[in-house]
């Protein structure tokens, strides 16, 4: 029901096309970047660079009307959608799916996770290895985390 004509974004709704559990939804993003930005050799900057000192890393695609602000680095692959805001010193890293509409806060850091429309991450935050559903909130300084933070090895059941 969740991953059901819920998203306008035909990248996001792609990553959730006959997908059991939400990991899937991983896999399907990997494939993507590899297949669309990686083979294609894509470096497509389609936003608007708000000052000096962007760095841009390997492939990746930035939609319209994105705004991307001093001191970001976007390290590909990543797939950024239209109309997002990615604020000063914000880090980009690889494996990194936005929607539209997103934003990612003044220095905080994003890697191998996606992140649906309307989606907000605030300053000084963390989320890896993380997806964050349509217009979520993560607040400033929360850290999102594929381990324990005990370094132990992560157990799932099905």
């Amino acid at each position: 029901y969740y991953f059901n004509n819920y998203q306008s974004n035909d990248i996001i709704n792609n990553l959730t096309k006959d997908i059991k559990n939400i990991w899937n939804m991983r896999n399907n993003a990997k494939r993507f970047l590899e297949e669309e930005i990686v083979n294609k050799n894509i470096k497509e900057n389609n936003g608007t660079l708000m000052g000096d000192n962007v760095t841009f890393i390997g492939n990746y695609y930035i939609g319209e009307g994105t705004k991307i602000y001093p001191g970001a680095v976007i390290e590909g692959p990543v797939y950024i959608g239209k109309n997002v805001s990615i604020m000063p010193g914000a880090y980009v890293r690889p494996g990194t799916i936005t929607g539209d509409k997103c934003v990612i806060g003044f220095n905080s850091e994003v890697k191998n996770s996606i992140i649906q429309d309307g989606a907000k991450i605030a300053s000084l935050a963390f989320v890896g290895d993380s997806i964050l559903g349509k217009s979520a909130r993560i607040g400033s300084g929360v850290i999102t985390a594929n381990r324990r933070f005990d370094q132990q090895n992560i157990k799932l059941k099905q």
